[in-house]
């Protein structure tokens, strides 16, 4: 078991870290804000247009929500990627990643059980070091 949940929590710091280092865009509000509780900054897809040219060359991580409202947002924004940001890569693996691991179905969803995984990390490494 302990295992497992260092595993889980290795592979959520990877992830994290990669979002750290791209310009992770999501539908709204609540969904930076979560991220923002994880230390990953995001962009609202309304906002996208917004960022500035240094962007071009980036990675983009779409996490929208897994349903139509989400699919609906994410065509529109990828749209926008494409066309503003013609030397960028569009990244949609890390939200299945994402909500794989955490078992969430939405951003706003992600913040207590990545707190929880991670916090079940630390106190591994504190019983292994024993």
């Amino acid at each position: 078991m302990g295992e497992c949940d260092g595993e889980l929590k290795r592979s959520l710091e990877r992830l994290i870290g990669q979002l750290r280092q791209g310009i992770v865009v999501v539908e709204g509000k609540h969904d930076v804000d979560a991220l923002r509780e994880l230390g990953v900054t995001a962009f609202n897809c309304n906002s996208i247009e917004k960022i500035n040219g240094y962007a071009d060359g980036s990675t983009f991580y779409m996490l929208f929500d897994a349903d139509k409202g989400g699919d609906e947002k994410f065509a529109k924004a990828a749209s926008i990627v494409y066309e503003r940001y013609p030397h960028s890569r569009i990244n949609t693996y890390a939200r299945k990643r994402l909500f794989g691991i955490l078992g969430i179905k939405c951003v706003e969803e992600a913040v207590s059980p990545a707190k929880e995984i991670l916090e079940i990390g630390n106190k591994i490494k504190v019983k292994s070091k024993k």
